[in-house]
């Protein structure tokens, strides 16, 4: 017995949502970080009594960028944000594990429908808020 499609869909459909928000927020927050890291060292070089370089402020904001990047490598994965975010005990992360299995037991259906009806209307901004 497999899962029945939409169920599945709306699953990764979530997943898909978390996923772009949150690397949307990295992305605004790194180039937040990087305009600091820029401006503190346009500020020294221009202190220093040198004309500071056009590529200086490119520098800052990709070394921005790249840094909250390579920091959330430790974040856990949007199906686990969803599960903490809205106390749903891991039902979404197993889910989503679940659908990819080529052989799933009954039990494997009936969680991933669970899991399923409870992401319908996911409030996104309980689970990867702009602020």
């Amino acid at each position: 017995m497999s899962a029945s499609r939409p169920s599945e869909q709306a699953i990764h459909r979530a997943v898909r949502v978390v996923r772009f928000r949150v690397v949307l927020l990295r992305l605004v927050h790194g180039l937040a970080l990087g305009g600091l890291i820029a401006s503190a060292c346009y500020a020294t070089w221009s202190r220093a009594g040198n004309p500071p370089p056009a590529w200086l402020l490119a520098v800052g904001v990709v070394a921005g960028v790249f840094a909250s990047l390579v920091g959330a490598r430790g974040a856990p994965s949007p199906a686990h944000q969803i599960d903490e975010a809205l106390d749903l005990k891991d039902r979404v992360a197993s889910a989503a594990e679940f659908s990819a299995l080529a052989d799933r037991a009954e039990i494997h259906d009936l969680q991933i429908n669970d899991a399923a009806g409870r992401v319908a209307d996911l409030p996104v901004d309980r689970v990867a808020p702009w602020a």
